[in-house]
Formats: structure tokens, sequence, C-alpha cells
């Protein structure tokens, strides 16, 4: 069976797995998804959507055809059965090229949701300052910028003045924003080329498509290929840093938590750095707590008026949900085409440590010469 038989399903029963994509809304016929081999399409909480597109390029015939242009919008479609599911849409930003010495030219073509092109910031000051402003009027005013439809959920903070600092972009006050009021921000493009900035308050989010038990070790109807999750480890080398806000003043205080203080809680992350990722847990709340690249958010009745407040609240609640701080990178599940970051599914049949809710972090769809496969990252629900 060739590469094109087994990602396509060209010679297996009805359920096996496909993918589809669209160019510019114009659907990629066989002359050109012949010399496909792969495609990878990876949402991520907290940063741009990519798709990686790998083709044969034999004498040029790809690359000749020049439908994989930067700027060209493309959606990629995966499933089991028609109609497939529309998993994502990207801009093109770059084809790499590769002649080798020996073996077949190919072409990778990279894209990214438009939340890429999110870089900049007005040049002019006066476009900078926002007068009499919440947060969510910001966030209308530059989705307007790059042409975006609004799925936007109002904050609650009080209109009052501020300013977009110089060299601040756009993406970064965005998602500034989404850190301070506890909301989650990203940018998605439907089938028709329409995109959607989100930023959005977690209670408001609507129900995911359908929620999944992953199960490990169940012979032939294991969906749970693989898991490495990560407990808390005393005495781990680490920073925590403390965000929250004086409901009162207004103040925003911050702490850093070094492990060369005694009392601080014990806590390991450890990966590529690629792999982790920005952004908010599941709730909106006063108090946000960052370690490496990774945030969360707590719930407390207290207020606090300065920086030593904070600290020694973090160091008591460090304590008490160590455990809960379970974290599992590059793992792998059967192929599951509504699976995307930003979803809370359950992970079964791996100790009754381990077993229970997650939040998926990142998730990566893959055909290739293996079939369908997901990968993804994901932390667990505290409760």
């Amino acid at each position: 069976m060739s590469l094109l038989d087994n990602i396509n399903g060209v010679q297996d029963s009805t359920l096996a797995p496909k993918f589809s994509i669209d160019v510019a809304n114009t659907n990629v016929d066989g002359n050109i998804k012949d010399f496909i081999t792969s495609v990878e399409y990876e949402s991520c909480d907290g940063i741009a959507d990519v798709l990686r597109l790998r083709c044969d390029n034999p004498d040029g015939m790809v690359s000749n055809a020049k439908i994989f242009q930067p700027g060209n919008e493309v959606s990629v479609y995966f499933g089991y059965k028609e109609p497939l599911k529309h998993i994502g849409r990207i801009i093109i930003q770059r084809p790499v090229l590769d002649f080798p010495e020996n073996g077949m030219p190919s072409i990778q073509i990279v894209g990214y949701t438009k939340d890429a092109s999110m870089t900049g910031s007005p040049e002019e000051s006066k476009k900078r300052r926002f007068k009499n402003y919440r947060y969510s009027d910001a966030v209308y005013e530059i989705a307007d910028r790059y042409k975006m439809e609004y799925d936007i959920d109002d904050t609650e903070e009080d209109p009052h003045n501020w300013f977009q600092k110089s060299g601040v972009s756009d993406y970064e006050l965005v998602q500034g924003m989404a850190n301070l009021s506890g909301y989650i921000f990203w940018v998605d493009g439907d089938s028709i080329g329409k995109w959607y900035l989100h930023f959005k308050n977690p209670n408001n989010l609507k129900d995911q498509e359908k929620k999944y038990t992953f199960k490990y070790n169940d012979g032939d109807y294991s969906t749970l290929l693989s898991f490495r999750p990560e407990m808390l480890i005393t005495g781990a080398k680490t920073k925590i840093t403390v965000v929250t806000k004086d409901r009162k003043t207004g103040k925003i205080i911050k702490v850093d938590v070094e492990e060369e203080n005694n009392n601080s809680p014990d806590i390991q992350v450890s990966g590529d750095p690629q792999d982790t990722v920005k952004g908010n847990y599941t709730t909106a709340s006063d108090i946000k707590l960052f370690f490496g690249e990774y945030s969360f958010e707590a719930i407390s009745n207290k207020r606090f008026k300065n920086q030593k407040q904070a600290l020694l609240w973090a160091q008591q609640w460090f304590r008490r949900n160590r455990e809960n701080f379970i974290l599992a990178n590059n793992c792998k599940c059967i192929g599951t085409e509504t699976l995307m970051a930003r979803q809370i599914h359950a992970i079964s049949n791996i100790g009754t440590t381990y077993d229970g809710d997650y939040f998926f972090s990142k998730v990566k769809h893959t055909f290739n010469s293996s079939g369908y496969n997901c990968y993804f990252s994901c932390r667990k629900v505290m409760p």
C-alpha cells in the first residue's frame, strides 16, 4: 500500500482516516495532493496555530504550480467519513524548498493563524492612547485593525485611561489584557475565510463539542497510546511569580517566590521550552500564578495590601495544592478530528493519582505514513 493509500484510506474501509486541503477556497485535487507526504496542524493555548505541509517535489512540479504562495490561505479537514471536519485555517508564511544530494526534492509549507500578523502597533502615539476604555473596548478596536470578526466578552472593570507602550505589539497587548482579566484569547478562521478574534470569559465559553475519555492499555480498544505525566518534586529549582490586583486601589501587586527562600514551594517544570505555553487555566479570578511559561489561576478571599502578604499566601497555597500540579508533554492518542487546544478531556487507566480531567494546552494532528494520530500536552484540572 502506498503512502497516499495509507493516509487517504483509498484501499481501506470507510472508517479509514482521510484529509482534504483547500487553498484560497479551492480544493487541492489529485495533481498536487498525490505528492503530499505529511500534514500537521497544531493548535496551542497562548500562541498562533501552525500548519506544516510536506510534499515531494519531483522536477519542481509542486513548487512550479505556485499554489502554495505566501499569503494564500489554507483550510485543513480531517476525519474518517464524509463530510470531513474542518480543523483550522492558516495563512502561508513561507515555502521551504529542499534539493538533497541524494533522494527526492521536497517542499515544506508553513503557515500560521492570523494572530501571527499582530506583531505591530500604531506608530502615532494618539492611536495607542485609550481614554475611558475598558480592556474589552480596546480589544474591539484591535480586532478592527486586523479586519477580524468579534467574539468578545466585556470586561468588568470601570473604564479608565491607559496607554499602549511603544514597542508593545498588539498581540502582546491583548494577551496582557487577557491575563489581567482572567480571560482566554485566541484567533481562528472558518472554512469560508472569516477570521475571529476570541476574547472570552472562561465562564461564558460554549460547551466543547465532545468530551472524550482517553483510555490506556485497553487492548484493541485503547485510545491513549502514550502518556508522560510529571508531578512536583521536592527541592526542584523554581521561580514562581504571583500577580494580583488590589480590588480597592487598582494597584497591581507582583512578587517572585525564589528557590533561595527555604519556605518556597516545590515544583518542577521540564521539557522543551518550545512546548510550554502561556495563557489562562479555567476560571476568572483575582490571582495569577506563573512558573516558567505556564500560568495558573487561584481564588482567595483575602485582599493583599503588599508583596509580603502575597508571598506568604503563595507559599501556603502551593504547599496545599502542589500534588495537583501534574503536567504531561508529547503524549499520543488516536486521531480525533474534534480534539483541539483549550478543551478538557479525561485520562483513564493510568492510576488513581493521574486519572482525571486534563486541560489540553496543545494538540497536534498528524497524517503521515504511520496513519492519523494526535499528540498533545496537558495539565491536570485542579479540583
